[in-house]
């Protein structure tokens, strides 16, 4: 049995007569189909129609820029005299100690250079100042000390929004509380969880 006759078997074994002149008959429409479509192309141009040309023109580097000229050729000794910024002085004079664990009162006053008396006027100038009787590690000491070496002020901050102020005068320590307000601010987050 041939090449030819081994396929004809098969066909008529396997499939049915009316599957096979349905399959043929479709495969004939297709290639007409095909053969059609192909003949009736369009070209499309992928070049804009018109073009715009801008023309540029780099600055002109002989141009001067107009600027106002000074009448006087005078100097005048203030414009080179350097005065220095009292916020930036009073800065300086304070002395920042932050409370760590195991720390005290009385070893943090001799550690910035106070003595006991000075301690003990801070603790009994007024009711509020008990606060220094109850530190934490984290509070934040701040000594502003003259250069006679007495203890001018003294900033308590218990977090960066609550704090107490003692201000020296001359019965004792005026107290006054700190108190700012936090400036919220709305942020979004966006996340996506992986298992």
């Amino acid at each position: 049995m041939g090449f030819v006759g081994f396929w004809k078997q098969f066909f008529s074994n396997y499939y049915p007569r009316g599957h096979l002149y349905f399959a043929g008959a479709l495969g004939i429409v297709c290639l007409t189909v095909l053969f059609f479509v192909e003949g009736e192309k369009e070209t499309v141009s992928l070049e804009p129609a018109t073009r715009d040309v801008i023309p540029i023109k780099p600055p002109d580097l002989n141009a001067v820029p107009e600027t106002e000229t000074v009448a006087s050729n005078e100097l005048v000794l203030e414009d080179f005299v350097v005065t220095e910024d009292s916020s930036l002085v009073d800065e300086q004079l304070w002395r920042q100690v932050e409370v760590r664990s195991g720390d005290n009162l009385s070893a943090i006053f001799t550690k910035v250079g106070l003595t006991d008396q000075d301690l003990f006027r801070v603790l009994n100038s007024s009711d509020e100042a008990k606060i220094l009787n109850r530190l934490y590690p984290g509070y934040q000491l701040d000594f502003m000390i003259v250069d006679t070496g007495e203890l001018e002020k003294l900033r308590v901050l218990k977090s960066p929004l609550e704090g107490y102020l003692f201000t020296r005068e001359t019965s004792g320590y005026m107290v006054e509380p700190i108190l700012k307000e936090a400036e919220i601010r709305q942020a979004y987050k966006v996340g996506k969880i992986v298992n």
